[in-house]
């Protein structure tokens, strides 16, 4: 007679646990799901993948990036004027970093470290035991801050700090 509660229970779990599993980026994506499908296929994708490229509006970027840390704006004599600061970004070597062209189809994605272990150094702010590996033997991925401006809510420049 248990069996069937033990069942339920189970089922309740895993249901939790698949919807629990959600990364950040997906439930942005689903919160804005009404102006994700109107994007074409390449935006999309571009999206999934946490990327990001010229011309992306305030709701992509945050779709793809989620809230940046700092953000300042200022009036100008063309619009406005935003700066969008990301602490703690992936990144790779700068060269990476590249722009598309302004079609959808022809457009590259802003690729910032595409092997972001390449460039990463020693962490030796903790210290292990002698012959036993330590965080100091690990090797993580680049962290850098991204600065992207945007002009009139439309991305228009990104560098890479750090």
């Amino acid at each position: 007679m248990k069996f069937p509660y033990l069942a339920k229970a189970s089922f309740l779990l895993i249901v939790t646990l698949l919807v629990g599993c959600q990364s950040p980026r997906d439930a942005r994506i689903q919160a804005n799901a009404t102006a994700f499908a109107a994007l074409d296929p390449l935006t999309q994708d571009l999206i999934k993948q946490g990327l990001f490229d010229l011309g992306f509006t305030r709701d992509q970027v945050f779709m793809a990036l989620g809230k940046p840390n700092k953000a300042t704006s200022v009036e100008t004599p063309e619009g406005l004027s935003e700066t969008w600061v990301f602490k703690n970004f992936i990144a790779g070597d700068a060269r990476n970093v590249k722009f598309g062209a302004s079609s959808p189809a022809q457009r590259g994605p802003v690729r910032a470290g595409t092997n972001p272990t390449a460039a990463a150094g020693r962490n030796t702010a903790a210290v292990s035991k002698p012959g036993e590996p330590g965080i100091d033997d690990m090797v993580g991925p680049a962290l850098a801050t991204l600065y992207l401006d945007l002009l009139n809510g439309r991305v228009i420049s990104a560098r890479i700090e750090g």
